[in-house]
This record gives C-alpha cells, structure tokens and sequence, in this order.
C-alpha cells in the first residue's frame, strides 16, 4: 500500500483525535480497533510527534506471549497519578490465548473503570483487532459507555466507510441489543444509566461532562425532550463553573449547542436563539485565543449553522442570510487550508444549499 493511501486511511481519524487532544488535559479513553498494520503505525508515530511538541512522553505497552502480562499491564494502566499518556497495541497478536488477554484485560478495566477515571491523568489509547469492536462493547459495556473516541481502521475495503462506528457496532455484534420494557435500547439504557449514577455522585470532572453528553444525545435522538432537558441542564450547570480555559469555554459552547437543541426541539425558538447565540459569541472568542485554529474556526461554522436555521423558522431573514454568509466563507477557508479532508471540502456546499434554500422561502407566496 502507497504511503498516500495510508496518509487518507488516517487523515480523519487523526483529526478528530487531535482536535479532542488539543481540547482536553485530563483522562480520556480512546479505542482503535485495527488490522491495518501500516496505518496504525503511522498513526502511533503521530501521537508520538504531538506528544513530543507538547514535551510529554507516549509511553507504549505492547502485548508480550508471557502469563504474567495481564497482571503487570494492569498494574501500569492502573498506576495511581499516571501523568503520561499510555498507548497498548493489542493487536499484533492474533493467537488465541492472546485474544483470551485481550478480552480479560477489558474485563478487569472494565471492573475499575471508576479508579481508572479519578487516578489516570492523560489519555489511554487501546489498540484491538478489528474483530473486537463488538466483543469490547459486549465484555466492557461500562468502559464503552465513558470513552471519549472510538474509531475503526480498515484493512482495504471502504465498504462500510459512510457508516457511523455505532451501526458498525450494531452490525457486527454477535447478539444483537435486547429490548426490555425500558423505552430504550440496551445500549441506551446504559448510556443513560451512566449519567443517571454520575449524577447521584454529584460527579463534575470531564468524564463526567462525557457521559452526560453521550446520554443526551441519544435522549434528543429519541425525542424525550424533558430527560434530555435534564441532562443539557447538568452539562451547562457543571461547566459554568469550569473556568476561562480555551477547553472550559469550548465545553461551555458545546453545553449551550445542548440547550438549545432541547429549545429547537420543544418549538421555543427565542430560548433555542439565546443559547445559540451566547455559544458563538464564545467561540468568536475561542478563534481569536487560538489564532483561527481550524478546529476552531469549524466550531464557528456550527454556531453560525445553528444561528441561521432558527433566525430562519422564526422569519429573520436577514440575520439568516447574514449567518450562512459568513459561515460560507469560513467553510471556503478550511476548505483551501486542508483540501484533503472530506468533512472540510464538503462544508462550502453545505452553506451554498442553505443560503439557495433561503432565498427560495424568502420569494415563496
């Protein structure tokens, strides 16, 4: 395989996970499931280079055929006051008694999941088979449920490249989730128990914001508009009291985004205005604290979307336009920065329809 073809294999995972990187200084659970050697490779070597920019160590365990591996991996993953980031490749070995370690180490990290939280300081990134990505759901749904990403990279076929990790989930999982007389899903169900725990807890650090964040978006998805009302209020209770950090206001967007999808859902377009708005006035702030970064210029473009879709249904024609407009040339600008990444070349088209779609209701009878 050409080193282009990997660079492409790799270009939007390693987005995505920079950008959660660049955003976040605490733990975070980060999954890969992989048989594509050359590519993780290449990506290990990333995750290396931007953890030297930042003057930090990658330390990286590998799976060893020795019985006393799971025990001493468990005892580094588990070191109280870990400060670097940890990385375990676990899918060099595909043996049977090396998948056996595998799934046991999930096992028991799954059992300390709340240990693992409170005293790993950085990210931890497990490297598995492609195989895997349902067995690890299924052996460690506590772990899944407090990831931060997760991603599968292919071996050669893009089949199923337009598909959402979940459907991949759902297609591949040996028993499919059981419906109870919960009005969810079993994996629903746990997401939402998850926040529902934490919340007992009186639970604020970042892992916490993540599970309210995953359970909301399922809440919304389902249109249970009162729970997920709840939810958006803890996440905007909880980061109001985060601070001035670029991450504390960037979660603090992301939380005002959540009450106003809530607004936009319920019809009460003022409350869904306000919110909206109060999160792009912090991410007009956020691009000039981190010098247009592209990352930050596209959560602009997503507050700017937002602005222009309610200023629309409440026949604000002008703020509209005036919000797909700069949005347009944002989405132009990423574009011309980082041709190569889908998400960025697409986004132009996007503001180019909801500014032809605009102005056809502006002239409907």
């Amino acid at each position: 395989m050409s080193a282009p073809l990997l660079t492409s294999k790799i270009e939007q995972p390693w987005r995505e996970l920079r950008q959660h990187l660049d955003w976040s200084d605490d733990f975070s659970l980060i999954f890969y499931f992989s048989d594509n050697m050359p590519a993780m490779a290449q990506l290990h070597q990333r995750v290396k280079n931007y953890y030297h920019g930042r003057t930090t160590q990658l330390t990286t365990l590998c799976y060893q055929a020795d019985p006393h591996w799971l025990q001493h991996t468990l005892t580094r993953v588990l070191q109280q006051n870990h400060q670097t980031p940890l990385w375990l490749t676990l899918n060099q070995d595909y043996s049977k008694a090396a998948k056996q370690h595998y799934t046991q180490l999930l096992f028991r990290l799954n059992e300390r999941r709340d240990p693992l939280r409170r005293d790993h300081k950085q990210a931890l990134f497990i490297v598995l088979p492609e195989s895997f990505l349902s067995i690890c759901r299924e052996t460690a749904p506590d772990l899944w449920v407090i990831r931060a990403l997760s991603e599968t990279i292919e071996q050669h076929s893009e089949t199923d490249s337009g598909k959402t990790l979940e459907e991949r989930v759902k297609q591949t999982s040996s028993s499919p989730p059981q419906t109870t007389d919960f009005p969810y899903t079993e994996y629903q169900q746990r997401l939402i128990q998850e926040w529902q725990r934490l919340r007992q807890k009186k639970s604020t650090d970042r892992g916490t914001l993540l599970a309210i964040d995953r359970a909301f978006k399922e809440l919304i998805k389902l249109k249970r508009s009162q729970e997920a009302q709840l939810a958006a209020d803890d996440m905007l209770k909880i980061t109001r009291q985060m601070g001035e950090s670029p991450r504390a206001l960037r979660d603090l967007s992301v939380s005002l985004d959540n009450i106003g999808k809530v607004a936009e859902q319920l019809g009460h377009w003022d409350e869904a205005h306000s919110a909206y708005d109060e999160s792009l006035q912090l991410r007009r702030r956020l691009a000039l604290l981190l010098d247009d970064a592209p990352e930050s210029l596209r959560d602009l473009s997503v507050s700017l979307t937002n602005i222009g879709k309610v200023a629309q249904q409440q026949g604000r024609w002008g703020e509209a336009q005036s919000a797909y407009n700069e949005g347009l040339q944002l989405a132009r600008r990423l574009a011309g920065l980082l041709p190569d990444i889908p998400d960025y070349h697409s986004l132009p088209g996007y503001f180019e329809a909801a500014l032809a779609e605009l102005k056809q209701k502006q002239n409907s009878p």
